[in-house]
């Protein structure tokens, strides 16, 4: 990052669950930022410890969940983190969609 933040800004980080997603959130906090990690799942115990590794860390950073394929959780969520957070500086887009399929 390019340059230290104050403890009051906020940045939200969509696929806050996954593995890059955890990594940003941590390099993020270490940065001084607040964090509003955003998944379509709940946290597993793993991921809760994860957070809880980084909340020790000194900015707080908290979850919630949303689909961001579907413009009414995100409406929602994006209006509560608002009203919760006035101070939100960037949006970190860390999910990603993964499909498999076999060669024949």
């Amino acid at each position: 990052m390019s340059s230290p933040a104050s403890t009051s800004e906020t940045i939200i980080v969509t696929g806050g669950l996954g593995g890059i997603g955890i990594a940003t959130c941590k390099r993020l906090v270490a940065d001084g930022f607040k964090i509003v990690a955003l998944d379509v799942i709940d946290p597993t115990d793993e991921q809760r410890q994860a957070f809880a590794d980084i909340d020790d860390a000194g900015a707080p950073v908290t979850f919630e969940k949303c689909d961001i394929t579907n413009e009414t959780s995100v409406v929602e969520v994006l209006d509560k983190v608002a009203s919760e957070t006035p101070n939100i500086r960037s949006l970190v887009t860390a999910h990603g969609i993964e499909t498999r399929s076999y060669l024949h």
